[in-house]
C-alpha cells in the first residue's frame, strides 16, 4: 500500500525507483522471510506450526500470547508445589518457553539480508527514506546496513523495531538490554533462568513483542508513537510492505498517531 503524503508522486520513474527529494516511511512485515532463510509464522512448517508440535497446543500462535505465559505459571504452580518451590518453578517454566525463542534466534543468525532489504538499504544510503517500522524480529534490517532507532543512543536511526528483536534480552524489571552470547544461547536452550547483572531479576528474557504483553513497555518504549506522528506529518509517502492487513498491528500504530 502506498499512501500519499505532502507533494507529489511524480518522482516515480518507469521501473518504480523514486526519484527527487520526495522521502517514503516504509512499514514492513515478513513475506521475505523464506527468502532469508527465516521462518514466517503463519505458512506451513512455520514458526506456529513449530510452537504448536512442541508445546501440544492447539493453535501455535498461542505460544505468542503473554497470557499463554500466565496460564504455564499457573499450571506449574498447581502441579509442582510440592516438588519445587513456587517461585522457582515460575521462572523454570518462562524459562521453558524463552528456549524455544532461543532456536528463533539461531535460526535468525543463520539468515541473510534478502533483495529486499538491500533495496531499502540503498533507498536509506540516497537518503529517500526518512524512517523504516518494522515489525521483524530477525535484526536484518542492520544486517543490510541500516542503523537501528533507539530514543537515546540513536533518536536518528532509520529502522524502528516495533516488536522487538530477536539478538537482545531485557530485564522485565529494570529494562536494561543485553546482547544475546553463545553462552547465554546455551543457558536458555537448557530451560535455566538467565538472571539479570543489573538488577538481580531471576529471570531476563528475549526482547520480542508478545500479543498483549504485559511488559511491552521495555520492548517499544511508548517514545515511539512520538517519533511516528512527527514521521506522518513528514512524510510524502507511506509504504507497506509484506504485510497482510489481516495483521491489525500494521496500521493501528498509524491510526494512533495519525488521529491523536
Amino acid at each position: 500500500m502506498v499512501s500519499a503524503r505532502r507533494g507529489h508522486c511524480d518522482d516515480l520513474a518507469p521501473d518504480g525507483r523514486l526519484e527527487g527529494k520526495h522521502r517514503p516511511s516504509e512499514v514492513r512485515g515478513n513475506a521475505k522471510g523464506s527468502v532469508t532463510g527465516m521462518s514466517t509464522f503463519s505458512t506451513k512448517g512455520g514458526l506456529y506450526e513449530r510452537a504448536q508440535k512442541r508445546f501440544n497446543v492447539s493453535n501455535g500462535k498461542r505460544l505468542f500470547t503473554y497470557s499463554f505465559y500466565e496460564k504455564r505459571k499457573l499450571e506449574a504452580l498447581k502441579t509442582n508445589r510440592k516438588i519445587i518451590p513456587a517461585a522457582h518453578q515460575i521462572i523454570l517454566s518462562a524459562a521453558a518457553l524463552q528456549a524455544f525463542f532461543a532456536d528463533i534466534y539461531a535460526e535468525a543468525r543463520k539468515a541473510k539480508p534478502g533483495l529486499g532489504h538491500r533495496a531499502l538499504a540503498q533507498v536509506a544510503g540516497a537518503h529517500k527514506l526518512l524512517r523504516h517500522y518494522t515489525m521483524n524480529i530477525d535484526g536484518l534490517a542492520e544486517a543490510a546496513g541500516m542503523d537501528t532507532w533507539h530514543v537515546d543512543n540513536n533518536p536518528a536511526g532509520q529502522t524502528v523495531e516495533m516488536h522487538g528483536n530477536i539478538n537482545q534480552l531485557v530485564c522485565p524489571s529494570c529494562g536494561v538490554v543485553v546482547m544475546m552470547t553463545p553462552a547465554l544461547l546455551r543457558k536458555l536452550r537448557s530451560k535455566k533462568p538467565v538472571p539479570c547483572t543489573k538488577c538481580n531479576c531471576r529471570a531476563i528474557r528475549c526482547r520480542i513483542m508478545l500479543y498483549d504483553d504485559a511488559e511491552d513497555d521495555v520492548i517499544t518504549p511508548e517514545d515511539v508513537f512520538d517519533i511516528m506522528e512527527e514521521d506522518v506529518q513528514q512524510a510524502d509517502l507511506i509504504v507497506w510492505v509484506g504485510i497482510s492487513f489481516e495483521q491489525s498491528a500494521s496500521t493501528a500504530y498509524f491510526r494512533r498517531v495519525s488521529f491523536s
